[in-house]
């Protein structure tokens, strides 16, 4: 499951199919080799940890603010057999640990922002709080 659009490269593509696209189109395009460590800011339901760790066997640390979607992220990690590559934490991007670097990933996050770069806690909130506030 996922909240964010789909790529449909046809015209009779499934949403399933839209969605894996996408996946498959932002780790092409994030160049993510085995063995990196991805930060899926937002993970939601972990399908793009999921995703991420099954098809490139990149490490990915997935951050959520919903226990239901940790709960769920965390069953279907332990399904795959990818406890070793994906972790899921219910946390508050401000309150990442210094880890060092990551391979960054906010897709949907926050107002549909996006983002994909290398960078440090420091460099992620400066990002953040640089963006300007979308008005309803």
């Amino acid at each position: 499951m996922g909240y964010t659009c789909g790529y449909y490269a046809h015209p009779h593509a499934s949403t399933s199919q839209a969605q894996n696209n996408k996946m498959e189109m932002i780790c092409r395009k994030l160049r993510l080799k085995k063995g990196e460590h991805l930060l899926d800011m937002g993970c939601g339901w972990g399908n793009f940890a999921v995703y991420a760790a099954k098809k490139f066997r990149v490490r990915v640390t997935g951050i959520t603010l919903s226990c239901e979607q940790k709960k769920f992220a965390d069953q279907w990690v332990a399904q795959e057999n990818l406890e070793g590559l994906v972790t899921i934490k219910e946390l508050n991007y401000r309150d990442l640990e210094k880890t060092g670097m990551f391979r960054i990933l906010c897709h949907g996050f926050g107002s549909r922002i996006c983002l994909s770069a290398s960078g440090s806690k420091s460099q992620v909130r400066e990002w953040a709080f640089n963006q300007p506030r979308r008005r309803s």
